[in-house]
């Protein structure tokens, strides 16, 4: 095989498909092709087939992109889950075999300007010859810089939407929030009685949770465009944090637990944990730092939450602030976070 004259004809076939299961039948060969070539050792051809599935995912982005611009493809990659909902009748890339993994590598593929793409063939080719050489510190190393250039990317992004909030009023300020909502739930056993939340702080209906307002704004509008929001529930009511989570306009994305150091009530099971969901909307990035799923601090005063959990979303988050983070249902006063709760004097404008 002279891959030169097989390089040359694999791009014209790339650039000259026009149906996602002609680029994805060329992207499926490469994969197989490299799978082949790293057996044999062919580094020759370890690069051929890394540069062709690249290409190939970039071709499918372009498809999509068009696809979309023109009105004949269904947002999303399942259709719409919504009850009572019109179900589109356009095709939808679950329908071509597109799994959502690779719909988001082919946009970002596809969005990428023709420089930086490139540097990117070229940056995979290499760690795949190192894998080849079985070449740790070469991976390792190529590993290191691409996660460093992403968290410079995250950290750069991170600071355009806190400049972006709008400082001074409630409207799309806050990029960050951080809420512990004062669920109303019943107790079944005569020990849970004086432990039930309405003994010690107004609770709230779930619906009254999800229409949570603040001077007449509901949560989904003092939130930023591009926002995270830390959700604490626990573990009897996960779904109906879901919805809360979903009528605020973010969607769930991971979930931590806090392990406590002695265990609490419970009608199926003797709750030693409770759970915080992360959700994100719009064009919110990641976290510049990943703590460990597991939390584990003593109880403290009834509902009250770790400070120390506080302190690493703001490790997870540093580029904001006061003006553009919102402690929701807050205790109290917490330095260098806007507040607002019946325990905290509400104040957050």
């Amino acid at each position: 095989m002279k891959l030169p004259a097989k390089y040359a004809e694999a791009r014209r076939a790339i650039a000259a498909a026009a149906r996602y299961d002609e680029v994805k039948k060329i992207r499926d060969q490469s994969i197989a092709m490299g799978v082949y070539a790293f057996q044999c050792k062919d580094r020759e051809l370890v690069v051929f087939a890394t540069e062709m599935r690249k290409r190939a995912e970039r071709r499918l982005g372009e498809l999509m992109e068009n696809l979309r611009k023109a009105g004949q493809l269904a947002e999303g990659t399942r259709g719409s889950k919504v009850k009572g909902a019109r179900v589109s009748k356009k095709p939808t890339l679950a329908s071509q075999g597109i799994e959502k993994s690779l719909a988001d590598r082919a946009r970002k593929a596809a969005a990428m300007p023709e420089e930086k793409f490139e540097q990117s063939v070229a940056r995979d080719a290499a760690i795949a010859v190192a894998a080849v050489e079985n070449s740790k510190e070469v991976v390792k190393a190529a590993r290191r810089e691409e996660i460093k250039a992403k968290l410079k990317k995250r950290k750069q992004r991170h600071r355009e939407i806190r400049t972006s909030a709008v400082v001074g009023k409630i409207e799309g300020r806050f990029p960050l929030i951080y809420a512990d909502p004062p669920w109303h739930f019943e107790t079944y056993t005569p020990a849970g009685g004086g432990r039930a939340p309405d003994n010690h702080y107004p609770t709230l209906d779930d619906q009254s949770i999800v229409d949570f307002a603040i001077d007449g704004r509901p949560i989904r509008e003092v939130a930023h465009a591009d926002a995270a929001l830390f959700l604490w529930c626990t573990s009897s009511n996960i779904e109906l944090a879901l919805r809360v989570m979903a009528g605020w306009g973010f969607a769930f994305k991971a979930s931590a637990v806090w392990v406590k150091d002695r265990q609490g009530m419970g009608l199926i099971f003797r709750n030693w944990h409770e759970v915080l969901l992360y959700g994100s909307r719009g064009l919110m990035p990641g976290p510049l730092y990943v703590p460990p799923s597991v939390f584990n601090y003593p109880r403290r005063g009834h509902s009250e939450k770790p400070h120390e959990i506080r302190a690493e979303i703001e490790k997870m988050y540093p580029a904001f602030d006061e003006q553009s983070r919102l402690e929701l249902f807050a205790r109290g006063s917490v330095p260098g976070w806007s507040v607002y709760g019946y325990e905290s004097n509400r104040v957050a404008a």
